[in-house]
């Protein structure tokens, strides 16, 4: 069943509801006014019959001509019919002098007799008020006293009571479609083409999106969010793709020349154990390239699962010293600059790995900078963490350079290439590395004003 037959199905159950109360409120009133009337008759019924059980013949003493007071015209005896049925007729006792007709009395005799055991509700002889009637035996006589009293005021409350019921009722019931417009509108139906974009995106459509919705609602939000997974979805895969398709391109540069070492070597070529030796150490150096190509693959890969680092207590500052070390021993001539603070700066994490991100970052300076290019490192306490720098005053990177420079196997410039540049994976290991230490990593470029990283981990140890 679908929220929006479930919807409908409580908004009409509401809607019977509603209405059933709004009978039963008539009824209930209904009944209750005529109690009251009821309850007038019976009080009426022994003063109207012990005149004429006494004395019969004797009528009731006649109401006055015209009222006395100004009460006298609300008092019941002034709406009062009193009757005696006798061999089949009527002999009206009294007819109070506010009625304008007159109660069509039963003369059967068993209609008479339920009228001694309670009263019921008759029309006028003129066919303009309905009353209500009660009837009792004179003695032991066949003869019947009848009293009577107009229902004019229970029908005309009843008719002011049903049409404020049914006004509201029908208030409701229009508060209660309106609601259920508003809903299936705001709320169902983005949710229904959300389905259906669910639908067409398994069937193979992946070009669908969900469609606009207020972005205030939960399905709005809702669409939104499945929007944005779908994006970051496409662009995984692309990114995946394009993955794939370096990591291939890479690993087929080296076996390509392996394979035709091979081929030269089983067609005789090398026939000098020079030649031979220098084929064998062109083979190893490839070999080499395919090894830390997998390496830095099999890296990314156990980043991207997020496995498990090492949690040591790691001083930052010795740290840079050490990577600034191992630079000056790469090229003896570069100016290497560290700047940490005099005591030690600890965060908790992977001494090895921390030290592997550091050094991507100066590799990559040290590869696409000329030696006069000062390199300066930097360690410094935050608020609620530490920040690492890496920076240079080369000639810095252009705005869609830095935007993608830390884009698997991207190479932004000439001099990257995989003889000069490496596999073009050191900044996006950087960066996995520093995200799995739970921290963020920053680009500042520009046209002449060199590279600016830096690096910030929360997570302090002391």
């Amino acid at each position: 069943m679908t929220l929006r037959l479930r919807l409908l199905l409580a908004m009409t159950a509401l809607v019977v509801l509603i209405t059933v109360g709004a009978v039963m409120v008539i009824q209930s009133q209904r009944s209750f006014l005529v109690a009251q009337v009821d309850d007038q008759l019976a009080a009426a019924m022994p003063i109207a019959n012990r005149p004429v059980a006494g004395r019969p013949g004797v009528p009731l003493p006649a109401p006055p001509a015209s009222p006395g007071t100004a009460g006298d015209a609300d008092t019941p005896i002034s709406r009062l019919f009193v009757g005696v049925v006798s061999d089949g007729a009527v002999s009206p006792l009294l007819r109070g002098q506010l009625l304008d007709d007159a109660p069509a009395v039963p003369l059967d005799p068993d209609e008479l007799d339920r009228l001694t055991a309670a009263p019921r509700t008759v029309d006028g002889v003129d066919d303009t008020t309905r009353f209500r009637i009660a009837g009792e035996r004179v003695g032991n006589s066949d003869d019947y006293v009848v009293v009577a009293l107009p229902l004019d005021e229970v029908d005309s409350a009843m008719t002011r009571l049903q049409l404020v019921v049914w006004v509201v009722t029908a208030l409701a019931v229009a508060l209660i479609a309106v609601t259920f417009w508003w809903v299936e509108r705001l709320g169902l139906r983005p949710i229904r083409r959300l389905t259906e974009t669910a639908d067409a995106i398994a069937a193979g459509d992946r070009t669908q999106r969900a469609g606009e919705a207020d972005p205030r609602t939960e399905a709005g939000k809702l669409a939104h969010a499945v929007n944005v997974m779908l994006d970051e979805r496409d662009a995984d895969e692309e990114r995946r793709r394009r993955f794939v398709a370096d990591a291939s391109h890479e690993l087929r540069t080296p076996l390509t020349s392996i394979r035709g070492y091979l081929d030269l070597y089983s067609d005789g070529r090398f026939t000098e154990a020079a030649q031979v030796d220098d084929m064998v150490r062109r083979m190893s150096r490839e070999t080499s390239r395919m090894q830390d190509l997998a390496g830095d693959l099999l890296l990314l890969a156990n980043l991207d699962e997020h496995r498990a680092l090492r949690h040591d207590e790691v001083d930052l500052a010795r740290l840079m010293d050490d990577v600034a070390h191992d630079a000056r021993a790469v090229q003896p001539g570069r100016e290497i600059s560290v700047d940490v603070p005099g005591c030690p700066v600890v965060v908790t994490g992977d001494l090895f790995r921390l030290q592997q991100a550091v050094g991507a970052l100066v590799d990559n300076a040290l590869t696409h900078t000329t030696v006069d290019v000062h390199i300066r490192l930097v360690v410094r306490p935050v608020p609620n963490g530490v920040e690492m720098v890496v920076a240079d005053n080369g000639p810095g990177l252009t705005q869609a350079d830095a935007e993608r420079v830390f884009d698997r196997f991207y190479r932004g410039d000439e001099s990257r290439s995989r003889r000069a540049g490496g596999s073009g994976l050191g900044l996006a290991i950087a960066q996995s590395i520093v995200e799995a230490h739970g921290g963020t990593i920053e680009l500042d470029t520009g046209p002449g004003r060199g590279c600016r990283f830096t690096i910030r981990l929360l997570d302090t140890g002391s």
